[in-house]
This record gives C-alpha cells, structure tokens and sequence, in this order.
C-alpha cells in the first residue's frame, strides 16, 4: 500500500471513531445535549429528532471528509470539489424541497436530505481513493 494508502487508512480509523462516538452521544443523550441550550419542551422535541439523525451523519460525515482530504492532499482537488457541487445542488437542495416541503416532513426531511447527501459523497469520494485515477493527479507547487 502507498503511504498515501497507508495514510488514509489511519486517518479513516480515527475520524470513524472519534465521529461515531459522538453519534452514539447523540443517540443516548439527544434531549439532555439540547436541554443545555434550551428547555422549551417543543424545541427539546425537533431538537431531539435532529440529533438522532445527526448520529448518523456522523459517520458519513468522517468517511466524507476523510476521503476529501486525502484526495485533495494528493492532488485530486477537481474532483472532490465537482463531488461537493453537484452533491449540493443535485441531491441536498432537491431532496431537501422534495422531504422537507412537498412531502411535508419539515426540518426533519431536510436533515434527512442532507445524511443522504453526505452519505452518497462520501461513497462516490471512497470509490475514488480506491481507482488508480488520483495516482496521475500531480500537486501544483
């Protein structure tokens, strides 16, 4: 494995834990973590159905960022900024009109639009690390 590899692998393995334990917070305590900021009881609600869905953003979001990084530390800047535009504009924005308002679901269907988002990024920017097509990237010094 190259030390690029080599690399990614550990930085995948601690975002992924690091990440994951704060979703599992949000999973345990999500109306305790927003009865700090807020008592209001229906805030306390949304507040407590966000976060559930947040802890598994997190995860996404660790593989995500992970695999951005390491291809933008390679070189393969291009690619992971068209993935992040057109994952905005492709998936968040119209999935976030579609749950959140069409279908009525409010602003849990647009944190759902965006777990979907980020999920599908971070496996289009995983698939990525894994071809040899970054290998060509050359860094501009």
């Amino acid at each position: 494995m190259s030390s690029a590899g080599n690399s990614h692998k550990n930085a995948l393995k601690i975002s992924v834990v690091v990440m994951a334990s704060f979703g599992v917070i949000f999973w345990i305590f999500p109306q305790y973590l927003i009865q700090i900021f807020q008592a209001d009881l229906r805030v306390v609600s949304i507040g407590t159905d966000l976060l559930l869905i947040a802890g598994f953003i997190q995860i996404f979001d660790a593989l995500a960022m992970t695999a951005s990084g390491s291809l933008n530390g390679i070189g393969d800047t291009t690619f992971t900024m068209y993935t992040t535009i057109l994952g905005a504009w492709v998936i968040l924005v119209p999935m976030a009109y579609l749950l959140g308002v069409v279908l009525n679901f409010g602003v849990q269907g647009v944190w759902f639009a965006s777990l979907m988002e980020i999920s599908v990024i971070s496996i289009i920017l995983h698939f990525r690390f894994a071809s040899p097509k970054w290998e060509n990237k050359k860094v501009v010094s």
